[in-house]
């Protein structure tokens, strides 16, 4: 039986410019995804350190 995915994302990052820095808020839905909790945060964190 083939997986079936949501057509809805699984995840939104918002990504907001502060004095100090960036701050990342990640909102995952984790229902019919085939990602582990935090990945989609793990990988946001990835890009913006560097």
């Amino acid at each position: 039986m083939a997986q079936k995915l949501s057509k809805s994302p699984a995840a939104v990052v918002d990504i907001e410019t502060r004095s100090g820095g960036s701050t990342i808020k990640v909102y995952e839905r984790l229902s019919n995804v085939p990602i582990r909790f935090r990945d989609v945060q793990n990988a946001a964190d990835a890009c913006i350190s560097g």
